[in-house]
């Protein structure tokens, strides 16, 4: 929905691009500075609808590509005080997405390690004043 001019577009079941995410389901979206839409679903990744061009791009876990998301459930996403899109996910941690390469950095739980986050469920992701997550 466009707030300025209260237009809704509706993507169809059936459109080559919208299929996915019409099979998912959204958990949440975001906005990003270039106007993109964000959408993080369970199970089914990490979405990217870019307005300009009505394209989607689908980022979903690859075991086989270190670069990828970490996980395919995903529960918040939060843009910080640099642009930075972090995606809070339920197993893989917490990703931070490079616009520039379109890699995921990988913040997880390792064991026996104090200096890694507490767990690798993720639920929500909170920017502070002092911008700490």
């Amino acid at each position: 929905m466009n707030p300025k001019t209260n237009q809704i577009q509706h993507f169809s079941k059936n459109h080559k691009q919208s299929s996915k995410i019409a099979k998912s389901i959204p958990l949440c979206m975001i906005e990003d500075h270039q106007h993109n839409i964000w959408i993080g679903t369970w199970g089914n990744g990490l979405f990217c609808y870019q307005r300009d061009t009505g394209i989607f791009t689908h980022y979903q876990y690859n075991s086989n590509n270190p670069n990828s998301i970490s996980s395919n459930v995903i529960y918040d996403l939060l843009l910080d005080h640099t642009n930075t899109l972090w995606i809070a996910t339920w197993g893989g941690g917490l990703n931070r997405f490079n616009f520039e390469t379109q890699h995921f950095d990988h913040f997880k739980h390792e064991q026996d390690k104090s200096d890694t986050i507490i767990d690798n469920r993720v639920c929500h992701i909170y920017e502070d004043h002092n911008h700490n997550l």
